[in-house]
């Protein structure tokens, strides 16, 4: 199975680089052909917008779409919180009407639980959870107000998720301030996914995550293969410089464990950065033709942060730069801040939690840990547990509520006696 997201075809308008996600579609398209991928999944974000008036892009698109249905490879895709709207009057719907795609379809019932319909494709099962205006997805998760209908546990389960989660140690705000401003779930509102899932495809977060070549773990971000933005180049500038680069996942999901395995590329983009001391603007531009023609590449760009810039100069400049562009066939951007706005923490592979019991005793221990509380996290999992069970239709609910207590009670009594005296 190959796992992708966030490929955000149409972004960076009429620049050099409209075409560089396009590219790497294709890029994806022509490996999942080659190495005989029986599925492509791509969680969220194919598109920057939900319509998109680029005709020779969106021909290309359905080509890429078709060469993969034409050679039996299924396409699942879930929609992001770029490319859907509410109306279903998108691109993806679209695509899934022409019979290219296939898209994981849910409601919310009058009880406000998210119900999650299986997509069953050769001998794997799909379950979507979208990207939702103002990260509205996470209130199901958190609330665990998330039900996966007809889980069949003889088949693969797969979970993909456009959303914004920390798992596993992993946090996506130590890698990029940008994050910080996110609304970023707490791994507990991974509970709300059941054991039987085998492997959860994550997308939203840009960065790659975590880094690796390849690792056994059921969840993870493979980041986008270009991005969207100057932001997200300057990103893959820094990965570069440690010895990364953006990717795409190959994940082998009949293991006992599913192997995750990295496929590096740089999908034809080239960048070149550097922060310098404004002299004059000859020294400017000079500089940056010369970091232009040094590059290679289909897709090039330039990031520069000037320091001491004045003012009255910016705006000459940037004209100066945008000629330049058509030039020499360049993105030349200016930037506020420069590379040391990207954290790369070290990176050391944390295999993931294997099923639901673990993972809520991860995320209970380490509540326990930060919070300086001497509670033994098994025991707080065992009141969660009694908690979660459901009342069935033969008992009632004043009978349910006190069989509930009666076994709660004997567990907060040894959390109480535990505790140490005031």
């Amino acid at each position: 199975m190959l796992h992708t997201a966030d490929l955000h075809i149409g972004a960076f308008g009429g620049r050099h680089l409209k075409y560089a996600n396009l590219h790497a579609f294709e890029k994806i398209v022509e490996y999942a052909l080659t190495e005989d991928i029986g599925y492509v999944v791509i969680a969220g974000d194919l598109f920057e917008k939900p319509r998109i008036e680029n005709y020779e892009l969106l021909l290309r698109v359905i080509k890429g779409f078709r060469m993969l249905r034409d050679n039996s490879v299924y396409t699942v895709v879930v929609p992001g919180s770029h490319d859907s709207s509410i109306s279903r009057q998108d691109l993806l719907a679209v695509l899934e009407h022409a019979g290219l795609v296939n898209i994981p379809r849910y409601h919310i019932g009058r009880d406000g639980i998210m119900y999650l319909e299986p997509l069953k494709l050769g001998d794997l099962v799909f379950y979507g959870l979208p990207g939702l205006r103002n990260n509205r997805e996470l209130e199901y998760l958190e609330s665990r107000r998330l039900r996966f209908k007809d889980l069949d546990t003889s088949r693969v389960n797969v979970f993909i998720a456009h959303t914004s989660v920390k798992f596993a140690g992993y946090d996506p705000e130590k890698y990029y301030w940008r994050y910080s401003k996110a609304v970023i779930a707490h791994d507990r509102a991974l509970m709300a996914i059941p054991g039987t899932v085998k492997y959860i495809a994550l997308g939203h977060i840009h960065y790659p995550i975590p880094l690796f070549h390849e690792a056994e773990g059921n969840i993870a971000y493979p980041g986008t293969p270009v991005g969207r933005d100057m932001d997200d180049l300057l990103q893959t500038y820094k990965l570069r410089q440690e010895g990364w680069d953006r990717r795409f996942l190959l994940v082998d999901v009949y293991r006992d464990k599913p192997l995750m395995k990295s496929i590096f590329n740089g999908f034809g983009v080239e960048i070149a950065y550097d922060r310098i001391v404004y002299t004059s603007e000859k020294d400017v531009l000079d500089y940056a033709k010369k970091l232009a023609r040094d590059l290679g590449g289909e897709f090039k760009v330039v990031l520069m942060t000037i320091d001491k810039l004045p003012r009255d100069k910016y705006s000459t400049l940037i004209q100066e730069l945008s000629r330049l562009e058509r030039e020499y066939k360049t993105v030349f951007h200016i930037r506020e801040t420069g590379l040391e706005e990207v954290f790369l923490p070290e990176i050391t592979l944390i295999t993931p939690p294997e099923n639901r019991e673990e993972l809520e005793l991860a995320a209970i221990r380490d509540f326990v840990s930060k919070k300086g509380l001497k509670i033994e996290p098994e025991k707080i999992k065992a009141i969660l547990d009694i908690i979660g069970e459901e009342r069935t239709s033969d008992v009632k609910k004043t009978e349910f509520i006190e069989k509930l207590y009666k076994d709660i009670e004997p567990i907060l009594e040894e959390i109480v006696d535990e505790l140490p005296p005031q």
